[in-house]
């Protein structure tokens, strides 16, 4: 059984290493970034997963090469090693493993009113409330993330009940939030990381 670790990041503490340490296009793209504290909150995402990276890669952060694969979900370029990051308010998670994985997580005080709509009859069937419905959600797009690229994001057309070739797992994180992983194979290991 090979493992999935999930690293949960507290983004409130700023980028872990140096901004220097990402490229110049993620530079730009935070700094397309609106609302208060986005662009911090996501360089230091982006900073922390280069930094998990370049640990399991023996490079510096800085080194890390990052692409697009073939549906637009990043990689590294020539690795095993797989990874997604998902992150809400001050909070993020990061999934490395050496197989396909997505990740998602949300919080728990947004509203869940719209996920209903996406609901299939096998997860309308378990009659969920505000906090499933949340983590049925985190279930989707993780799911979504693990395939690469979503195969254009309906989701309505991805059933939790039925993820195909996929695991799918709540991850238990913080009070407050819900996550859940997708990840390719039927056997599934999670460990979880904290990097403070």
């Amino acid at each position: 059984m090979a493992a999935v670790e999930v690293w949960q990041i507290d983004l409130s503490r700023g980028p872990r290493a140096s901004a220097a340490s990402l490229s110049a296009a993620e530079r730009a793209r935070a700094a397309r970034l609106l609302g208060a504290g986005q662009a911090e909150r996501w360089m230091a995402a982006r900073s922390a997963l280069r930094e998990l990276l370049g640990e399991r890669l023996g490079v510096a952060p800085a080194a890390v090469e990052l692409a697009a694969g073939e549906h637009g979900k990043p990689e590294v370029p020539g690795a095993a090693l797989r990874f997604n990051v998902s992150h809400t308010g001050e909070f993020a998670l990061i999934a490395l493993a050496g197989r396909e994985v997505g990740v998602d997580v949300e919080r728990l005080d947004r509203t869940s009113r719209a996920v209903e709509r996406t609901l299939t009859p096998g997860e309308r069937a378990t009659a969920p409330g505000h906090e499933e419905l949340l983590r049925i959600w985190c279930r989707k797009e993780a799911l979504a993330k693990a395939i690469g690229g979503g195969l254009g994001w309906a989701p309505e057309r991805f059933d939790t009940t039925a993820p195909g070739p996929y695991t799918l797992a709540d991850v238990p994180v913080r009070a407050g939030y819900v996550a859940a992983l997708a990840v390719a194979g039927d056997a599934l290991e999670v460990i979880m990381r904290e990097r403070l």
